[in-house]
């Protein structure tokens, strides 16, 4: 026999044992428990996982709409059948609107078991379109969250490249003139010292890189140490500066500035 945990809702201990013995003979082995109120349900319902509820109409302190109503608030796929003695057809269409899965005369119980394994079957086939939706749903999401990490890591290398070729190129083509043939020794002095400042630029780009790198691992660190502001906006001027010839950017930054804790490279 298959094991069926079944609520029943029903306030006739008589009519809930005429229930479980029809499931019996349909092949089902009812572990079950028997509720009458909203209250109970509820408990029910907390306590553990049903496979059916099956449900009066009317019973003295509640009622089938009710316990319909209840359990579709709480889940929307948990198989919900009415075995009611007294329930016109009116009613059951609007119980069948409301969300029932079914309903059954208990003077036609045959009917019962088939109408259980049908609704518990499509029951779990709702459940498992659902849980499949689901994992494509995080399926597609990760991919785009994977292609959107490979632009940005695609932007990222680029500009980096961009970042790093531009000292580079500086510094190839400062001490390729400075060491020609006839130079003047001043003119060699000032392409080397270019040189030098865009070796120390190269240093700060690598350091920021190192210092993204430990961010990403929660390692980031500030060095504090008294700065110059006004020789921070100069160096940051300068190799603005030498990337357009078409702009001149100007400062304006008062003499009394007073040096501040701060971390220059971070500025």
């Amino acid at each position: 026999m298959n094991e069926l945990k079944v609520l029943l809702v029903e306030d006739s201990e008589r009519d809930a044992a005429l229930i479980v013995w029809e499931l019996r003979q349909g092949g089902y082995e009812p572990v079950h428990r028997r509720v009458d109120t909203a209250a109970d349900m509820n408990a029910a319902l907390d306590s553990e996982s049903w496979d059916v509820v099956l449900c009066d109409y009317a019973m003295p302190a509640f009622n089938g709409m009710e316990a319909l109503e209840l359990l579709r608030r709480r889940d929307r796929n948990l198989p919900f059948i009415i075995v009611s003695g007294h329930i016109g057809e009116d009613l059951a269409v609007e119980a069948m609107k409301g969300g029932a899965n079914d309903y059954i005369m208990k003077s036609n119980l045959k009917r019962l078991s088939p109408a259980v394994q049908r609704e518990v079957r499509e029951a779990q086939e709702r459940r498992d379109k659902q849980r499949v939706e689901h994992e494509l749903r995080v399926a597609e999401e990760e991919l785009s969250v994977a292609r959107k990490v490979d632009q940005i890591k695609d932007e990222f290398i680029g500009m980096v490249s961009h970042e790093l070729k531009t000292p580079l190129t500086v510094i190839i083509g400062a001490l390729s003139v400075s060491i020609s043939e006839g130079v003047p020794p001043q003119e060699a002095n000032e392409l080397i010292r270019d040189a030098l400042a865009s070796a120390e630029s190269l240093t700060v780009i690598i350091d920021n890189l190192l210092e993204l790198s430990r961010s990403q691992q929660k390692s980031l660190s500030l060095k504090l140490k008294p700065c110059d502001v006004s020789a921070v906006v100069a160096t940051v001027v300068k190799k603005l500066q030498g990337k357009s010839a078409r702009h001149k950017l100007v400062t304006a930054i008062p003499s009394d500035v007073p040096l501040i804790p701060a971390d220059s490279i971070r500025v």
